[in-house]
């Protein structure tokens, strides 16, 4: 499976990119794919997903093959 991986705000990188090639086994999750690249399990809950430009409700969501997966933190100020 080959998805490209968009890395949007101030998070971690793999490789120092905010675009990134990736290929996997078919049917991964979001979740699986984000531990695959290095991010903490731990640190997953802060993150949200958009799957080919729709908002994705948790990170349990598999994208389908030659997918853009945005990646990004939600933030919020008063």
């Amino acid at each position: 499976m080959k998805l490209t991986v968009k890395i949007v705000g101030s998070l971690f990188r793999p490789e120092g990119k905010n675009l990134l090639a990736w290929e996997g086994p078919q049917g991964s999750t979001i979740e699986q794919v984000l531990l695959n690249l290095g991010y903490a399990p731990e640190h997953l809950r802060f993150l949200t997903a958009a799957v080919n430009g729709v908002s994705v409700p948790d990170l349990d969501a598999k994208p389908p093959e030659g997918a853009v997966v945005l990646i990004s933190m939600p933030i919020g100020g008063g």
